[in-house]
């Protein structure tokens, strides 16, 4: 069974992940857990280096980025 969508053009591959830099990583990562029901699979980093890579449950991934 192959992956289906709408894009004729991608022949329905999608994002692996999509990155958005944050001033309060801390803030959308409760924001993206608890009222969106993300879930984070892997963090690195500390400060505003911090990074937390979220599963948004369909396949793909959001990367929330402090900064």
């Amino acid at each position: 069974m192959g992956i289906t969508g709408t894009n004729s053009v991608l022949g329905g591959v999608g994002f692996h992940h999509v990155a958005v830099r944050i001033a309060d990583c801390d803030g959308a990562v409760q924001l993206y857990t608890e009222v969106l029901g993300f879930s984070p699979t892997v963090s690195w980093g500390a400060g505003d280096k911090r990074a937390v890579m979220l599963d948004t449950g369909n396949g793909s991934y959001l990367e929330v980025c402090a900064g």
